[in-house]
């Protein structure tokens, strides 16, 4: 990786995957949803085939980049938005004003956003691919405590123990 520094951006694969299944099976839509019948025929085959694509991701750059790296999770900053823009903007040494910040702050959803009341992620998941997930994640996070000390506590959420 011939990279001098790496912004690592990394979302709960549960999520990353269900919406990354929406984009695909609406042709490259970032806002309309994928119907019901394509996650009930599709959706856990998808799930199966990308869920190690994730998990080599992040592996390969946690392990093989040894470079200075800042990790955002992306779960995180939906919700503090403005303090991991900072913290991003020191790690690339990048001054910005006030006026950028609220820009951005009121910006934020920006002209994609997929409405989200349609399908229940959690609906979606059939118990043998809730499982690959957890394992996945079990073996991800321990890479990534590993590469980021200050992140040990950090975990992601469970198809199951969400909303």
């Amino acid at each position: 990786m011939n990279f001098d520094a790496a912004l690592i951006l990394i979302r709960n694969p549960f999520l990353s995957i269900f919406s990354f299944f929406e984009y695909i099976s609406t042709k490259g839509s970032w806002s309309k949803n994928a119907s019901l019948v394509d996650f009930q025929e599709n959706f856990n085959k998808f799930a199966r085939e990308n869920i190690p694509l994730w998990e080599n991701t992040y592996t390969t750059w946690f392990t093989n980049f040894t470079g200075p790296a800042h990790l955002v999770i992306y779960d995180h900053m939906v919700g503090h938005l403005q303090e991991d823009l900072a913290g991003m903007a020191e790690f690339l040494h990048f001054n910005y004003t006030t006026k950028d910040m609220c820009c951005t702050i009121q910006q934020r959803e920006g002209r994609f956003h997929r409405d989200r009341s349609y399908v229940n992620p959690k609906t979606v998941y059939s118990a043998d691919v809730i499982d690959l997930f957890e394992n996945t994640i079990y073996r991800v996070l321990s890479i990534l405590h590993n590469r980021f000390p200050t992140k040990a506590n950090f975990r992601f959420q469970s198809i199951k123990e969400m909303d």
